[in-house]
């Protein structure tokens, strides 16, 4: 938006023109170069194939990943974390910042954890389960899932951190641009004439005030 006021000063026409369009913090133009929308997209997408990794091994999986269920609530909280963090970069709302700030925290919290507990599983697999032949094409298939799983959720942590980062610079940081004031002058016709009852349009702005 933006408004006119006009006065006249003697014989001086003067407009100013307030621009009154609402403008983006600083720190909201950080988390939009931030690119959040591709990196929500990313907490999604691992989210999904953490859980689908996870349910191929639920049937048959004897491990600590399984049992504690990291393969459902670390998902579940990366999965909402991303979809506030493109909800937040397409309508640029402090509050859904805030709100992805907070469930990317969670989400690198509950990826480091899940992390640990996959880790865990494949060295206890790799170091203390000795069994026959089958068993060992088994054990090998769980010990490259647990792998996999491993990298995916700690690159859930970093996606996650990267984006809480930059939400904090957001939130954190207030400060507005001030909008900028344009003032233009014009010469009035002479009082006592028809002329002087005629308001004359402003010319091009030509000056410009922070």
């Amino acid at each position: 938006m933006s408004s006119t006021v006009s006065t006249t000063v003697g014989d001086m026409f003067v407009v100013t023109h307030v621009n009154t369009e609402q403008q983006n913090s600083v720190g909201v133009r950080r988390f939009i170069k931030g690119q959040p929308q591709a990196l929500g997209t990313v907490q999604i997408i691992i989210g999904l194939m953490v859980f689908l990794i996870g349910i191929t091994m639920a049937p048959d999986g004897d491990t600590m990943g399984i049992h504690s269920g990291a393969f459902v609530w670390g998902p579940a909280f990366s999965i909402t974390a991303g979809s506030l963090t493109v909800a937040a970069a397409t309508k640029l709302n402090r509050c859904l910042i805030k709100c992805a700030m907070a469930f990317s925290i969670v989400t690198a919290v509950t990826s480091t954890i899940a992390a640990i507990l996959y880790s865990v599983d494949f060295f206890v697999l790799l170091l203390f389960i000795r069994c026959g032949y089958n068993c060992e094409l088994f054990k090998s298939r769980i010990e490259g899932i647990s792998v996999v799983l491993v990298v995916f959720n700690l690159l859930q942590m970093i996606v996650s951190v990267v984006i809480a980062g930059y939400a904090c610079c957001a939130t954190c940081d207030g400060k507005e641009e001030t909008p900028a004031v344009y003032l233009a002058t014009a010469q009035t016709a002479a009082p006592n004439t028809e002329e002087a009852s005629v308001m004359i349009p402003p010319p091009a702005y030509n000056t410009v005030v922070n």
